[in-house]
């Protein structure tokens, strides 16, 4: 009994060690050497135990992940991530081992393969209504909202802006609310071209705080040309030429702000000057 206790331990050590080389080979995006040690510590590890699941996850996001992705190497990710959630359905990875299947299912991962947003959003739905209490939840609403959007087509549209309107209107303070009003400000803007909507949906966004931070000075050009140019609303319009110069000088459109709030009426002394930042004070 002690010898079979001391070789199921020397296995199981001899597993995390193997997970934790595979986790740094992750680190350094080297997904094809972190799959060899992954499926060495599949194959120690005992069936079911946390360090198993942990080394199927990991060998299943490098097949995932590995460049240039193949079929064969999708199906082995697909394979893998069905066999933890089979094995050990109640796995603290399993809300993300379904994610993970989603977004195989949503994207074309390789030449001749086909999306299958039907099979996308059964996934996004379980995790959202399985866990729904958790943070992935929202990111699963997201997802769910965007297998209706990219559709382009209006009714499949507008079913994925309700989605998120409802969810934010019972959670305001999600995580990801910016990233999902952002998401609604694009959508309004193209396709459904509603630019008010646009604008309103932008500054929600603006006023939680950017997720994208380094792409704000565009979004800051877009919300002051709508408001400026198809809404009349000069008052948001002189708000965010203002926010370029002063937000984001280094964007390519502060000179341009400056001469739209001239044209605006704004006193030339309200009209901030441009200073260029440093990278790291853009931040």
């Amino acid at each position: 009994m002690l010898t079979i206790m001391a070789v199921a331990a020397a296995g199981a050590q001899r597993a995390e060690e193997l997970v934790q080389q595979g986790a740094t080979e992750i680190g350094y995006v080297n997904f094809e050497r972190a799959r060899g040690f992954f499926r060495k510590a599949v194959a120690v590890a005992a069936e079911g135990s946390p360090v198993w699941q942990q080394a199927v996850f990991g060998q299943a996001v490098c097949a995932q992940h590995i460049s240039p992705p193949t079929k064969a190497s999708i199906d082995e990710a697909v394979s893998l991530y069905k066999m933890l959630l089979e094995k050990t359905p109640d796995s603290p990875l399993a809300a993300r081992t379904m994610m993970n299947l989603g977004r195989i299912a949503e994207l074309r991962d390789y030449g001749g393969d086909t999306p299958d947003l039907e099979a996308a959003r059964e996934w996004y739905i379980r995790v959202r209504d399985r866990f729904m209490n958790e943070p992935i939840a929202g990111e699963a609403t997201l997802r769910i909202a965007a297998t209706y959007i990219q559709t382009y087509e209006p009714e499949q549209v507008r079913k994925g802006v309700e989605i998120l309107h409802a969810w934010l209107a019972d959670h305001p303070k999600d995580e990801l609310a910016s990233a999902m009003w952002q998401y609604l400000a694009d959508t309004y803007f193209y396709p459904l071209r509603d630019y008010r909507r646009s604008v309103e949906c932008y500054e929600k966004a603006d006023a939680i705080g950017w997720t994208d931070v380094a792409n704000k000075g565009p979004i800051y050009w877009r919300v002051a040309n709508l408001a400026d140019r198809f809404l009349n609303d000069r008052a948001t319009a002189i708000k965010y030429y203002t926010k370029i110069i002063r937000e984001t000088p280094n964007s390519g459109k502060a000179y341009e702000s400056q001469l739209a709030l001239r044209r605006l009426g704004v006193p030339e002394e309200q009209i901030p000057r441009i200073t260029i930042l440093k990278q790291e004070e853009q931040r």
